[in-house]
C-alpha cells in the first residue's frame, strides 16, 4: 500500500466551507480521501501546515503574490506559476476600435467570469487594501457604461464593429473581441477542456444562446482535445483547470482558461462523468514525485 500524503488546497481568506460546494476540487478531494490521502483546505496565508502538496486554488484573476510565495514553501504545487488569467493576457482577436473586422463582436469583462469573484472577496476581504482595490474596480465604469454583467452570459454581442460604444474600447475593465462562433446542426458550440497534470478530457457543449456554458448546455459528448489547447496549457504553465475553445475558421480558438473550476449541477450527476474525474485525480499523485 502506497504511503498516505498530504494534499494542501489554499484557497482565499474570505472563503470558508461553504464555498466549497461550487467546485470541481471539492469532489478530486473526495477520490484523494478514498485512496487513503488526507486533504486540509486553507483559508488564506496566516497558518502553514505542512503538506506534500499545495493546489493553489485562489478564485481571483490575479493571484496576490503573497499565496504563490506561500505555496513557494511546499515540495510541491499544483497551478503555482499562474497568477494572471485576465482575458487582456492570453485572448485571441482583441479589437480596437478602427481595426479591420466584419464579423460579430463580443464585449467580456477583463476579469474571469465577469469579475464575479473579485466582487465577493475584495469587497468582502478584512484588509483595508483590498477593500480599497474592491472599490477601484467597481468604480471603474464611466457613466452611461456598466460593464458589471452579473455573469458571462450578460456579456454584448454585436453585429459589427462600429455598433460597439466608443466608451468600451477606453475601459480597461473591458475586452472587445471578435466573435468565435462554432454551429452545428443550428446550435451553438462551445468544447470544455478540463485537465489535471498530463490527464485531459473534453466535452463539446451545445445550447441554443450564443454564449454556450454549463446552465444553457443541452447538449454534452465526447470529443477528443485539440493539440493546440493542450500546447496552450503547457504554454500558459497551467496544471489543473479547464479551458474553453470553439473550431472556428479551421482552426482552435481558445476563449477563456480558468483555474478554479466550478461545478456545472446539470453535467455533475452521471457516471461517466465521475469516472473521468477519479481517473483525473489520481493525476496529482505524479507530483508527489
Amino acid at each position: 500500500m502506497k504511503p498516505a500524503r498530504r494534499i494542501i488546497v489554499l484557497m482565499h481568506e474570505t472563503d470558508d466551507e461553504q464555498i466549497l460546494q461550487r467546485y470541481v476540487i471539492t469532489l478530486l478531494a473526495e477520490h484523494w480521501r478514498e485512496d487513503g490521502h488526507e486533504v486540509v483546505f486553507l483559508f488564506g496565508t496566516s497558518r502553514f501546515v505542512p503538506g506534500d502538496v499545495v493546489v493553489v486554488h485562489v478564485d481571483l484573476s490575479v493571484v496576490p503574490d503573497e499565496y504563490l510565495l506561500f505555496a513557494a514553501r511546499y515540495p510541491a504545487s499544483v497551478n503555482g506559476r499562474v497568477r494572471d488569467i485576465r482575458k487582456s493576457t492570453f485572448s485571441e482577436g482583441l479589437l480596437k476600435q478602427n481595426d479591420r473586422w466584419s464579423g460579430g463582436v463580443i464585449v467580456k469583462t477583463n476579469l474571469n467570469y465577469a469579475g464575479q469573484p473579485e466582487r465577493e472577496r475584495l469587497r468582502e476581504s478584512a484588509s483595508p487594501g483590498r477593500r480599497a482595490m474592491g472599490r477601484r474596480w467597481r468604480s471603474s465604469s464611466r457613466p452611461g457604461v456598466d460593464h458589471r454583467f452579473e455573469t458571462p452570459n450578460g456579456y454584448l454581442l454585436y453585429d459589427r464593429l462600429a455598433d460597439v460604444p466608443p466608451a468600451f474600447f477606453d475601459d480597461s475593465g473591458l475586452v472587445v473581441q471578435k466573435y468565435f462562433a462554432e454551429i452545428d446542426q443550428g446550435m451553438y458550440c462551445v468544447r470544455i477542456m478540463n485537465f489535471l497534470g498530463d490527464r485531459v478530457s473534453c466535452m463539446r457543449l451545445k445550447g441554443r444562446h450564443p454564449i454556450v456554458n454549463g446552465p444553457s448546455t443541452e447538449i454534452a459528448e465526447a470529443v477528443e482535445p485539440h493539440p493546440d489547447i493542450i500546447a496552450a496549457q503547457r504554454r500558459l504553465h497551467f496544471d489543473f483547470g479547464k479551458f474553453d475553445y470553439v473550431m472556428a475558421e479551421g482552426r482552435a480558438v481558445l476563449l477563456d482558461i480558468n483555474k478554479t473550476v466550478g461545478c456545472a449541477t446539470n453535467l455533475l450527476d452521471n457516471q461517466e462523468m465521475r469516472r473521468v474525474r477519479q481517473h483525473r485525480a489520481a493525476a496529482l499523485y505524479e507530483f508527489f514525485r
